[in-house]
């Protein structure tokens, strides 16, 4: 049995970037894991691993020298490296938010990013000749997260594209520790994004802890206007195989679809 644990960050008012991630690995090495992390957290008399509050010493990190934070950091990232099998992430971008509103489909950045993650984890799977069902466990308290439900239960599952996974599981990170190594996942990516479209390039170089998290098998992907587009035109196209004109029209009423050179128009009803 795998499991994969997915983190958010970035879905507050303003964020420039929204990030879902986090990592896979089998029931066995999750157990290792849990003990592992228990472990570590108590060395380090830490309640848990909290990457916005660690990386600014707020809340129970008030008053921690520097040398704790890091070690803290360089136990968490190898606990990582020697028990999780695969990482995924998919981050968004702010300034194409608005080219969401263009399908009613696409929902939010945070459940966009999900899908994404979900649409690699199922890529992950099939390259590994992997059957066997994914379990998922989502971070509770995203005020996103009921559009998400919505959005697999509605749009995903009738169609298939979430046969390989059980049910979303959404819990806290103190009840699932594997969370806590997907926050820190989301906060990396998220503040390198971030970071990088503030200085208009890539930071150079990354943050060691980001660069560490590369050494797990990954699939990091960013969308930006593009790639969204890219997005809409799939859908517009699925739904022209399906049902044609009428079909987009459902979704899409004032769009004027024309294939070479000829406007299809949606019958009236």
């Amino acid at each position: 049995m795998l499991t994969g644990y997915l983190d958010e960050s970035g879905t507050h008012p303003g964020a420039r970037v929204t990030t879902v991630g986090g990592f896979v690995s089998t029931a066995e090495a999750w157990d290792t894991f849990d003990r592992e992390w228990a472990a570590l957290l108590a060395r380090a008399g830490a309640s848990r691993l909290h990457m916005k509050a660690l990386a600014h010493f707020k809340g129970e990190y008030e008053g921690w020298s520097e040398s704790r934070r890091r070690q803290l950091l360089r136990d968490a990232l190898f606990c990582i490296l020697r028990h999780c099998r695969y990482g995924c992430a998919v981050s968004v971008i702010e300034q194409i938010d608005g080219l969401l509103a263009v399908d009613p489909r696409m929902g939010s950045a945070y459940s966009l990013a999900t899908m994404g993650c979900i649409a690699r984890l199922e890529e992950w799977l099939k390259a590994n000749n992997l059957e066997t069902p994914m379990a998922l466990v989502l971070e509770r308290g995203c005020h996103y997260s009921t559009e998400l439900v919505r959005h697999l239960e509605e749009t995903e599952r009738p169609i298939g594209t979430i046969n390989n996974f059980n049910p979303v599981t959404f819990g806290g990170p103190l009840e699932f520790l594997g969370l806590q190594a997907a926050d820190l996942l989301v906060y990396e990516q998220n503040k390198f994004l971030t970071d990088s479209n503030s200085l208009g390039r890539a930071v150079q170089p990354a943050r060691v802890p980001y660069q560490a998290l590369q050494v797990v098998p990954h699939n990091w992907t960013v969308l930006g206007a593009e790639e969204i587009g890219g997005v809409v035109m799939q859908l517009i196209l699925d739904d022209l195989r399906r049902g044609g004109a009428d079909e987009v029209h459902k979704h899409h009423p004032h769009a004027q679809i024309e294939i070479d050179g000829q406007v299809i128009e949606a019958r009236r009803k």
